[in-house]
């Protein structure tokens, strides 16, 4: 199958001499034409939670994606709400990778999400966000469902060192 735009999902880039977390991820019933819907992003210093800004899906049942990256100390305790999965959880290696993690929500009823990462160790981050449209039709894992299903659910979580 062709895979279409918006399946990496990049957060984070520690510049010079370390590299960015990388987390993969492939879902069902996405819209093949136009995925990509809304996209928000904020950053917070010395902090120890941050929102990455608030996006509102144009449509019904969005595949919503958040990711953070922490870029001066090893993170702990971290959780994600509004009812997000945290899929992917990458601590910081210094000098190889920064650390990051993100999560997925499949939305049902389009609405305003901005959800709250919260860790004990404060950091300066760079919190992400982005939606992506349902193709409406039903994928041949959901059983007659229209919604976009979680297919295959592999990760690169880890710093990418050439």
């Amino acid at each position: 199958p062709t895979v279409g735009a918006g399946h990496t999902f990049t957060y984070f880039n520690g510049g010079s001499g370390i590299f960015p977390v990388i987390d993969v991820y492939a879902f069902s019933g996405a819209d093949t034409s136009s995925p990509f819907d809304q996209e928000n992003g904020a950053t917070g210093s010395a902090v120890t939670s941050q929102q990455p800004g608030s996006v509102t899906p144009s449509e019904n049942d969005e595949l919503i994606v958040a990711g953070i990256g922490f870029g001066t100390a090893a993170h702990s305790a971290l959780t994600i709400n509004s009812s997000f999965t945290k899929q992917f959880d990458t601590p910081l290696s210094g000098g190889n990778n920064m650390g990051g993690a993100s999560g997925y929500l499949i939305q049902t009823s389009a609405g305003a999400v901005n959800p709250t990462w919260d860790w004990t160790t404060a950091n300066i981050v760079a919190a992400t966000i982005a939606t992506f449209k349902s193709s409406g039709a039903a994928p041949p894992s959901a059983g007659g469902s229209n919604k976009i299903t979680r297919g295959i659910n592999s990760g690169i979580n880890q710093g990418m060192n050439p």
